[in-house]
């Protein structure tokens, strides 16, 4: 029954054997310990070809999560989540699971352990595996998480210079994670996965002069958006990235000059440098036919001198030093490592470059070597 999907299957059938396994491997006290491994190889094995009973699952979860515990979290990663496609309704549970729970608590881990296991790349035909309007609702949803968690802690803004801070970051190493430091972690690496920006969405082939603008939202017209503008207000990383994969920085050449480029340097001086390379990767397609606009400008070239540099080796100085060693620590990212990952952005470019409506190989080789030798000294 779970290994083929025929249609003389009734699917009632299925959703009672699931929910009787349920009972008996994770629910009756007197038989988890028994039957809890089992139990989940086996809803795993159902769902895998019956991915609707994802949903009724979670539906039964919602109603037993106090007495089943931390359990419901070893049951959801043997899930295929990849497969499923959340409702509307299920989304809205994550959502409360999320943001109305504690980190500690099972509700919030078990929102987390679903978001993530989610397919957020593509599916058949080269189109997303979920609406795009499901990325932006759980981008925002991460958010609003993030500020309500994180909004007091040092990695939720710019970095300072006080020695309070610096004794709060070295006590990170010295003890390990904390809840914060995981969400943190979970956080970023979720909404990296998201695909928020119109070159997110298979469309990189065909790289605008002129990116249309006017299919994403405006950040300050929004309602929507207002909590995205309170992040980006308060210099808040998450919040500046969202802004520039989001809205209309990131996707006019005007606006990014105007009002992005100032996000870019809260990233860079906030040691995002990963996040930095996912930005320039989104964004510069539409500069690479009208190079002047950010080869003229001296925050844009001073910003990447800065990313260089920050890549480039230890900084000097107390604070310099716990930083470098906590950003490692939270990261998992040595130093040098994001200069590749330039590198690496910088070949994808001149690769899409040459296919159809592209710019050439030429201009992207000509851009960079631009913006590297306007580094000085550049030749050391």
């Amino acid at each position: 029954m779970a290994q083929t999907k025929r249609a003389d299957i009734d699917e009632d059938f299925i959703k009672i054997i699931a929910l009787e396994i349920y009972e008996v491997s994770y629910v009756s006290l007197s038989t988890r310990e028994t039957f809890s491994k089992v139990g989940r190889e086996l809803l795993g094995a159902i769902a895998s070809i019956h991915t609707q009973m994802i949903s009724v699952l979670l539906d039964r979860v919602r109603d037993t999560i106090e007495r089943v515990g931390m359990v419901a979290l070893y049951l959801f990663k043997e899930l295929p989540l990849y497969r499923w496609k959340p409702s509307s309704s299920e989304i809205a549970l994550i959502r409360d699971w999320l943001l109305n729970y504690s980190l500690t608590t099972v509700e919030n881990k078990l929102a987390c352990i679903i978001l993530e296991g989610l397919n957020w790349g593509f599916g058949e035909r080269d189109t997303l595996h979920l609406d795009p309007a499901v990325h932006s609702e759980v981008a925002l949803m991460v958010l609003e998480a993030y500020q309500k968690y994180l909004s007091q802690k040092p990695y939720a803004g710019l970095l300072s210079e006080s020695i309070k801070q610096v004794s709060y970051l070295a006590s990170i190493v010295r003890y390990g994670e904390t809840p914060e430091t995981s969400f943190n972690q979970w956080a970023w690496g979720l909404i990296l996965r998201l695909k928020l920006h119109r070159n997110d969405r298979g469309v990189q082939c065909d790289w605008p002069a002129v990116p249309l603008s006017d299919r994403v939202l405006d950040m300050s017209e929004s309602v929507t958006l207002h909590p995205l503008l309170k992040a980006v207000k308060a210099s808040i990383p998450i919040g500046c990235y969202l802004a520039l994969a989001m809205t209309a920085l990131g996707h006019s050449i005007e606006k990014f000059c105007a009002e992005g480029i100032p996000l870019l340097g809260v990233l860079i001086q906030s040691r995002y440098l990963r996040t930095v390379v996912h930005v320039l990767d989104k964004i510069l397609p539409l500069f690479y036919s009208c190079q002047y606009y950010l080869l003229k400008n001296e925050q844009f070239l001073s910003y990447i001198q800065l990313f260089l540099h920050l890549d480039s080796g230890v900084p000097q100085g107390v604070t310099q030093q716990v930083t470098h060693k906590v950003t490692q620590h939270l990261t998992g990212v040595s130093y040098g490592e994001n200069v590749k990952l330039l590198s690496s952005m910088i070949q994808t470019h001149i690769f899409h470059s040459d296919q159809p409506n592209g710019v050439g190989p030429a201009a992207v080789l000509e851009f960079w070597v631009q913006v590297l030798t306007s580094q000085q000294p550049w030749h050391r």
